[in-house]
């Protein structure tokens, strides 16, 4: 019966101890995901050395240090951890998506700007640094045009046709 009884209390004491553990780890402040899948100047086009880019593609944007640093300061931490986690599920599910399209992505920061040249040799320019989070689609032709990453599939279809 004492052996029964002290491994119930072992059987307890590793419960208890790997629930705490776990509530540690749930309240840390969530990690920016980093893309699966990168492309650089050099795996697609060497025009995109010069933040000129004259393909199809989608460009995904992620906050900078100076945006997270920001929206730490001006936000509860509870709010922060809502804010980061929501716009990293869906800047997820849009990757996820494109990626199920075959659709080319180019990762950047949520600063400086970025150019693009349709094949007609129209010229657009768009400022990351107000895009905390978001998706650009450009197929090559027309405006490029930021998407509501909450709806990528549909703004997709509707621009990408």
């Amino acid at each position: 019966m004492n052996n029964k009884l002290s491994l119930i209390f072992y059987l307890f004491a590793i419960v208890a101890t790997t629930s705490c553990n776990q509530a540690e780890v749930k309240s840390k402040p969530p990690v920016a995901r980093k893309p699966q899948k990168t492309y650089t100047a050099k795996t697609i086009n060497s025009s995109v050395a010069n933040n000129v880019i004259d393909f199809p593609c989608a460009v995904i944007i992620e906050p900078d240090d100076k945006t997270i640093d920001h929206l730490k300061k001006t936000n509860s931490e509870d709010d922060y951890n809502t804010i980061v986690d929501d716009n990293e599920f869906y800047i997820s599910e849009s990757t996820t998506f494109l990626d199920s399209v075959k659709m080319k992505e180019i990762q950047k920061e949520s600063k400086g700007s970025v150019v693009f040249k349709t094949a007609a040799g129209g010229i657009y320019s768009l400022k990351l640094d107000s895009i905390p989070w978001g998706v650009i689609l450009f197929n090559g032709n027309n405006k490029p045009v930021k998407v509501d990453i909450t709806d990528i599939e549909d703004s997709y279809h509707s621009y990408m046709k």
